[in-house]
């Protein structure tokens, strides 16, 4: 083998890992945003939740209905 044809095939083999390492670099950061999405997405139930629950022992709005009765 010639050694242009060495250096053309080394020159490949030298951007397909840098294309692998780039890929696996972009699918770690991928998981990484996917983890505190969910992370974010669960606190924000939580703290629905949790503010939900305090409204259970107030009284129900009387007048909310009063303009729906009839005279």
């Amino acid at each position: 083998m010639s050694d242009d044809m060495e250096e053309v095939l080394e020159r490949q083999e030298r951007e397909r890992r840098a294309r692998m390492s780039r890929r696996t670099a972009s699918k770690k950061a991928q998981r990484d945003l996917d983890e505190q999405l969910g992370v974010a997405v669960a606190m924000l139930e939580e703290e629905n939740q949790s503010h939900s629950g305090s409204r259970e022992g107030r009284a129900p709005n009387v007048d909310r209905h009063r303009h729906s009765r009839s005279a």
